[in-house]
């Protein structure tokens, strides 16, 4: 499995970069996990979800919703690493991480830098100087074709080149 760290701050692209890599690699026959980290204390569940959310609100511990084609469990007072050990457990080809910037146990996995400005990117570079840093990409809207000689791509155009970073 490789895993991806996607790093940027709060409206940077993290989200729409992570979705459109996840489509390019399952539209290829990959199998792409993602690690959200939700900073809220609680998790909120769609309307979709309305029935669930309410044993989740009575105390349930694990609640497992299951349809005809997903199966969706909710785990209470779980940690980083229970999240980690379950994602090892299934056959993914890529695990793609969102949150956990500071977290020292992602350092020495690649990472893409999401930026909304080329200040923000080069802030973001040099706080993370000591990773090995694929990309920069996100809501920049910037001509520069690379910032400190990391390589500025613009998705969807420059889809297929991040992929390829990402996949090797």
């Amino acid at each position: 499995m490789i895993a991806v760290h996607f790093l940027g701050y709060k409206n940077s692209g993290k989200t729409t970069t992570i979705q459109q890599l996840t489509s390019h690699f399952v539209a290829h026959g990959k199998r792409v996990g993602v690690l959200k980290h939700i900073h809220k204390e609680k998790l909120e569940l769609s309307a979709r979800f309305k029935d669930t959310q309410r044993f989740l609100d009575a105390g349930a511990q694990t609640v497992c919703a299951l349809s005809r084609n997903e199966l969706v469990f909710y785990l209470r007072e779980r940690t980083l690493d229970d999240a980690l050990e379950l994602l090892k457990s299934f056959p993914l080809d890529f695990l793609f991480i969102e949150g956990y910037s500071t977290n020292e146990r992602f350092f020495g996995i690649k990472c893409v830098v999401c930026a909304k400005s080329v200040d923000e990117a080069i802030s973001l570079i040099d706080i993370h100087r000591q990773r090995k840093i694929l990309a920069v990409t996100g809501a920049l809207r910037s001509k520069t074709n690379d910032i400190k000689g990391i390589p500025v791509l613009k998705l969807p155009r420059d889809l297929e080149r991040l992929a390829q970073l990402v996949a090797s």
